[in-house]
């Protein structure tokens, strides 16, 4: 067996914001946050 991606989450959206702000903060992407997909 072979695993080609794997998905990490959590239900802590500011965490999420902090973590992918670290490490992502030296590769040229512009920040975009969405919850659209999110429901209640």
């Amino acid at each position: 067996m072979k695993i080609t991606y794997l998905t990490l989450g959590t239900n802590d959206r500011s965490a999420a914001e902090d973590c992918y702000d670290r490490l992502l903060a030296d590769m040229p992407f512009e920040k975009i946050y969405s919850a659209d997909r999110m429901t209640m």
